[in-house]
């Protein structure tokens, strides 16, 4: 059952959200930084590219996105709280 009470979020502030939830729960800096340089391509692509790449499947063609930020970037492209956040929400 799901409880959690995140609402979604543009890609780039959900992954800013990932960050700040990483941080606070002192979960590794390499992880930590992988979400930060996420957010910051997102942020440069700008939305509808990230929404094309996200409904092609081709985020993590993007140097540096990885299978967790791009999946991340997707569900949140999709209007979805990433399964990543609500975890760490918990």
């Amino acid at each position: 059952m799901d409880t959690s009470t995140a609402e979604p979020l543009p890609p780039a502030e959900a992954l800013d959200r990932i960050v700040y939830l990483l941080d606070r729960g002192l979960q590794p800096s390499q992880k930590v930084r992988a979400f930060q340089k996420a957010a910051a391509i997102v942020r440069e692509l700008g939305d509808d590219e990230i929404a094309r790449r996200a409904a092609a499947g081709t985020l993590t063609e993007l140097d540096g996105i990885g299978d967790s930020t791009g999946t991340a970037i997707a569900e949140a492209a999709q209007g979805l709280v990433p399964e990543n956040q609500r975890k760490l929400e918990e």
